[in-house]
This record gives structure tokens, sequence and C-alpha cells, in this order.
């Protein structure tokens, strides 16, 4: 379905994260430096440390919190991460021609933007390489694609993923999150809950908080320590 709507292959990965992890270590070298918006979640900052690259805060645009590509010192950049904050495109036409004027690598996050379209172009497909988030649309939970015209380079990034994933892990985390939405779609989650407690499954907490000191009352004398 994915390749169908944006109209390239797909890779399927455990979270869009792990995919930005793939392409970052396959498109550059350790130390490089890549631009990133500092409006981006946090976890995309230790992704692109993970990788061994070197994060670079880009300036802004104060309309929508993206890049503001006129802003950007791209001295000494290799690669850059678009935004897409919160579905709103960055301004693609500025930036793809920003890069290739200056031999920049745009990954194209669209975690946030799994429908979000410039120009009739999904977001996602404007770099060497894009991602997709599972978990931040519908219920999916966890998640997502990795993408990049060229099969040759998705082959490649295929057998880095099977490479860093433990085998035999990847069943339960696509099926924790199908479990966890059919409990919450049939309405069993009381029942699946009291469930868990009486096999000791789950523990619940019930010693009340303890409440805050009192505070002495403007101008009262504050009692002294002991000496």
């Amino acid at each position: 379905m994915m390749r169908d709507r944006i109209g390239q292959d797909c890779l399927h990965v455990p979270s869009a994260r792990f995919g930005l992890l793939l392409a970052l270590r396959h498109w550059f070298r350790p130390g490089e430096r890549v631009l990133l918006a500092p409006t981006n979640c946090e976890s995309v900052l230790f992704v692109v440390l993970a990788a061994g690259l070197t994060p670079v805060m880009a300036p802004v645009s104060w309309r929508d919190g993206n890049l503001d590509v006129e802003a950007v010192d791209w001295s000494g950049v290799s690669g850059v991460l678009t935004t897409h904050l919160y579905g709103q495109p960055d301004r693609m036409d500025a930036l793809t021609a920003a890069c290739s004027r200056h031999a920049v690598t745009i990954i194209d996050d669209a975690a946030h933007a799994m429908l979000t379209t410039v120009r009739g172009r999904p977001a996602g497909t404007f770099g060497a390489a894009g991602v997709f988030s599972l978990a931040k649309h519908g219920r999916a939970m966890s998640g997502g694609f990795l993408t990049c015209p060229d099969p040759a380079d998705l082959q490649a990034l295929a057998a880095a993923r099977d490479e860093l994933l433990v085998p035999g892990r990847q069943l339960p985390a696509v099926l924790r999150p199908v479990i966890r939405e059919t409990i919450y779609r049939t309405g069993l989650v009381r029942p699946v809950w009291n469930a868990l407690r009486r096999l000791g499954l789950v523990r619940v907490d019930r010693t009340p908080p303890a409440r805050p000191r009192a505070r002495p009352a403007r101008g009262a004398r504050r009692p002294r320590p002991p000496p």
C-alpha cells in the first residue's frame, strides 16, 4: 500500500527512528555534520548522535517551526533532516535547490507527515531516503517504513536492518500494539486489567501520596535548627 501511494519501494522497520539510524549510517561517514531543526523531537537528535554524526541546529521559521532555508549556514554541512512539523511541510522547493547547490544530502523525515504532499508529491520522497512513522498515525502505535528510490540502496538497508535486529524479537513488537488495539476496541480494558492484577502480572500501589509540608505564615518566626 505504501509503495502504491508514494511510488517507491518501502522497507518495514520497527520505528521511524530506527529507519533514520539506518539511513544516516548508510549515507554519511562518522563525524559528518547533519542539519536538523531544534523543533524536532529530541529522540531525532539522539539518533544523529547514535549514528556517530555531528548534529547542527538549524534556524527555524517563525511561521511554521520548520527550517528557515535562507538563514542556514551551509558551510561544512553534509546532510539535512527535514522537519515537516506536525504535518506542515518544509519549503521543499527552496530546500532541495539549496541542497543541490551545496551538495548536501536530504534525508526526508516524514514521521509527522504520512499524508502530507507538496505540489502533489508525497513527503518522504524528496531525499536520498525517507522515513514514515506508523506510531503517530491511527492506532498502529509502533513500526514505520524506510524508502529510497534506488533498489540497490534499499537492499543494502534491508541487510543492515537484519544485521542490527535480534532474531525473533520482531514478532512481539508487531503483535503487542495489535493486541492492545484489539483490547481497546472491544471494550475489554477493565476485564483484562483485573485479570492481570489477579495473576500478579501488574501491581497497583495504593499508598496515599505524602502531604506537602505547610509553609509558615508570612512574618512568622521559623524554628531554629538544633545546635
